[in-house]
């Protein structure tokens, strides 16, 4: 604990050292876009009534039961919110990328945020917190029009590519344009295991001084749960400090310098050859949108949804992972380069065969188990004019039940295949087990209940990140789903994702199990169910049916404890237990 306190001392800056009655904090907290522990924030300003601070989100985050506990706190002046860009992404290596600059998606991402806010908020925001603090002198004067009157920052330099350096230095120190005050400095908290707590940080702060902290767990800069951890601490532990939100402390303290938090800088998202390779696919699949824009022939469409896939890729999240090691490297590995082999087919163009190659070299070999190239960790794609189908990896896993030492094959999925025409949409799962002689009461599945939710329109944070009533698990930001197929000892049940409130139940849905084959087939009317389903993502989970459920409920109860298995490579499928993040498999980025 000393030396935790110790590492986190090092990175303050000079504190002020005017002395009085009582020590001033503001504190801006950075969640993780899957924050969803809204019940927990109000708790803890409830228990605290002299709490303040300031809660940086995505307008994705902001979904109507999260709007109706935020809105009365800043009515009440004791909380601030302010935007973040989805994905946070680093905005000068955005706007000076050294192989396709794009100055222009920041105001427009920004104002599109601004817009977005009011919507959920009925209100507009003041401050801006990029992805790690990263921001140049040169945006103030296009912040401050956009109506951005402070910018949270720490100690920067600008990020460019080893190989262009000179160059990109070269362009910001030519800048002659005045730059008004508008960065805010933040000292970050910074922590492997466990985030101060505020008994630690009353013991160390005196009388008098006046500190501003940031806590980013979205940056990785402190361990996941950081940010509620904190929340629980204060409102138990209620310090006898004077709260100040960012926007009330920040008028004596801006700043014009430019600078990011300590301990995200260059090296943290290009300081490795994978990092150095992102970005470098990045730059080529930037300036393929920038040439079919400046070829005269572009559809506006397509130059949109390229556009749009180009933001996804933009986001730091995946090259700070690229600079770790294990799968969460492994998984920004492969959903970056989907992301941009995206651009290109939005593009109509191919895309470089590079971008089909794992950027991690050896080390995404040494960072999964029993890895080859015979036996392949991802889910595998096979797809025809009308089907697609997506097969687990061999050696794919199934959770015990609580109480049992032994997995069951009756949780494991094998395959799951979808296939379409003008009347219907058919769902096909195949199991490694299908035994319904457990009781006849629980009907064709056993005490199977499978779960598939799909992502119509693949737009973050739109529709539903919580899973049917009981999961224990949630969906991924950029995988919430719009439509819920349930398949359980009654049948199965199509519900669609309801804002603000449970699911609605739309149909009953007649299926036909065949345990010779271990498949499970169940087919929807086109009419509940229209697009394309080659796009759509599709999120699929085995659980159990509770021992006494009826086999005529619509959504059965299902045992705690999360998913029992998944469709997803083996990575995410070791992480099976309650709390779990799932990902959509789909057939397009």
């Amino acid at each position: 604990m000393r030396a935790l306190l110790l590492a986190f001392l090092l990175f303050l800056p000079g504190r002020a050292l005017a002395r009085g009655e009582q020590r001033r904090m503001t504190l801006l907290l950075v969640p993780p876009e899957t924050f969803s522990e809204w019940e927990s924030l109000s708790a803890a300003f409830a228990a605290y009534p002299q709490l303040k601070l300031t809660l940086a989100l995505t307008p994705a985050m902001i979904r109507p039961h999260a709007a109706a506990i935020l809105a009365p706190l800043v009515q009440a002046g004791r909380l601030e919110i302010a935007m973040r860009i989805p994905g946070d992404p680093i905005l000068p290596l955005i706007e000076k990328h050294p192989m396709a600059p794009r100055p222009q998606d920041i105001p427009d991402r920004i104002a599109l945020c601004r817009e977005e806010f009011k919507a959920a908020l009925n209100f507009p925001v003041a401050g801006l917190v990029p992805g790690g603090g990263g921001a140049a002198a040169d945006m103030i004067p296009m912040l401050r029009a956009l109506g951005i009157s402070w910018i949270a920052v720490g100690p920067y330099e600008p990020p460019v590519l080893a190989s262009e350096a000179r160059s990109v230095k070269s362009s910001l120190e030519s800048s002659t344009e005045p730059a008004r005050s508008a960065f805010l400095p933040f000292a970050a908290l910074r922590a492997e295991s466990r985030i101060p707590g505020p008994g630690e940080l009353d013991a160390w702060l005196k009388p008098g001084d006046k500190i501003r902290l940031v806590a980013d767990e979205a940056g990785g800069l402190v361990p996941p749960g950081s940010c509620l951890s904190l929340l629980r601490g204060l409102s138990e532990k209620r310090p006898s400090w004077t709260w100040e939100t960012v926007f009330k402390s920040s008028s004596a303290a801006l700043s014009s310098e430019v600078q990011d938090w300590p301990g995200w800088g260059a090296g943290s998202w290009n300081g490795r050859p994978a990092q150095e390779a992102a970005w470098k696919a990045y730059g080529e699949a930037a300036a393929a949108v920038k040439r079919y824009q400046n070829s005269g022939t572009a559809d506006l469409k397509a130059l949109e949804n390229a556009a749009n896939a180009l933001y996804a890729a933009q986001s730091s999240r995946y090259y700070r992972l690229l600079g770790l090691s294990g799968s969460e490297a492994k998984e920004a590995d492969r959903e970056l380069r989907q992301r941009l082999i995206s651009v290109y087919r939005r593009l109509k163009q191919p895309a470089p065969g590079e971008l089909y190659a794992s950027w991690l070299g050896s080390e995404a070999a040494a960072a999964t188990e029993n890895s080859s190239e015979e036996s392949p960790t991802d889910v595998r794609i096979s797809r025809g004019a009308a089907w697609i189908s997506f097969q687990n990896p061999a050696g794919s896993l199934s959770r015990p039940l609580p109480g049992e030492s032994k997995a069951s094959d009756a949780w494991k999925i094998l395959d799951f295949q979808v296939e379409w025409d003008i009347s219907s949409v058919t769902f096909l799962l195949r199991m490694a087990s299908l035994d319904n002689s457990t009781s006849a009461a629980h009907g064709q599945l056993g005490r199977l209940v499978q779960d598939v939710y799909v992502d119509i329109n693949h737009v973050p944070g739109a529709g539903s990140s919580s899973l049917l009533d009981g999961r224990s698990a949630f969906a991924a930001n950029r995988d919430c789903w719009e439509f819920a197929l349930s398949l359980g000892p009654a049948g199965a049940a199509l519900w669609r994702a309801s804002s603000g409130s449970d699911p609605a139940w739309l149909a009953d849905i007649p299926i036909d199990a065949d345990p010779a084959s271990k498949s499970i087939r169940a087919r929807v009317p086109r009419s509940l169910l229209r697009g394309n389903p080659a796009r759509w993502g599709y999120i699929v989970a085995a659980f159990a049916a509770l021992p006494a459920a009826s086999s005529q409920d619509a959504q059965p109860q299902v045992l705690p404890g999360g998913p029992l298995g998944i469709l997803a490579p083996l990575e995410q499928q070791r992480g099976l237990g309650p709390g779990q993040r799932l990902a959509a498999v789909r057939g397009e980025p």
